[in-house]
């Protein structure tokens, strides 16, 4: 049974059909197949770099959802959760968006609830980062969201460091939270979004 045609499959089977006689009948199927795969093949390597989305990139995933019709808008994120009660501390993200026509790289914080919204959380990539304010843009019953665009070089150096330290201050907490957020596979992750 074929389930697509092309002249490549086409020539392929006229080739293989005048070669094999027709006492052949067990081994005609397997080079049937066989042509097949061969000129299909150029085609598949732009398979090799589709991503889907929930597809893991070691720390980092991706995360796609649509934004009209035929538009989809994807992000890499990593969510963070206490270890002894699973409960969340921050969801981190990293996108390209288009704003005014203009690409740009953001940096999306999501944190649990009862944020100092006077405090700017902050994020450094690697241990000799400069450290760089977000601005809070939204606090509800779920969630706080603070968000910054980045530079190219503040995305090189994310690229480059193994770890990126996030801070943000709660409400009736003397001390600020601090986490440390492994930055393992968000190259690829991040090289993934680019050819979408």
């Amino acid at each position: 049974m074929t389930f697509c045609m092309s002249d490549n499959i086409i020539h392929a089977r006229t080739f293989i059909k005048r070669a094999i006689s027709p006492s052949h009948k067990i081994l005609r199927p397997a080079l049937l197949c066989l042509a097949t795969l061969l000129a299909l093949a150029p085609g598949l390597e732009g398979l090799k770099a589709q991503t889907n989305n929930g597809q893991q990139f070691d720390n980092w995933r991706i995360e796609c959802r649509a934004t009209g019709v035929n538009e989809t808008a994807c992000r890499i994120l990593q969510t963070l959760v206490r270890q002894d009660d699973r409960r969340f501390i921050a969801e981190i993200s990293l996108a390209v968006v288009s704003v005014s026509g203009e690409t740009q790289n953001r940096l999306v914080l999501r944190t649990p609830t009862g944020m100092l919204l006077t405090q700017k959380p902050a994020f450094r990539a690697g241990d000799a980062g400069v450290e760089t304010q977000m601005a809070w843009r939204t606090c509800g019953p779920q969630a706080c969201v603070a968000t910054v665009n980045l530079s190219d070089e503040q995305i090189e150096a994310l690229k480059g460091s193994l770890q990126m330290v996030v801070a943000y201050s709660v409400v009736g907490q003397p001390q600020p939270t601090v986490i440390e957020v492994s930055l393992l596979g968000v190259t690829a992750g991040l090289d993934a979004l680019s050819r979408r």
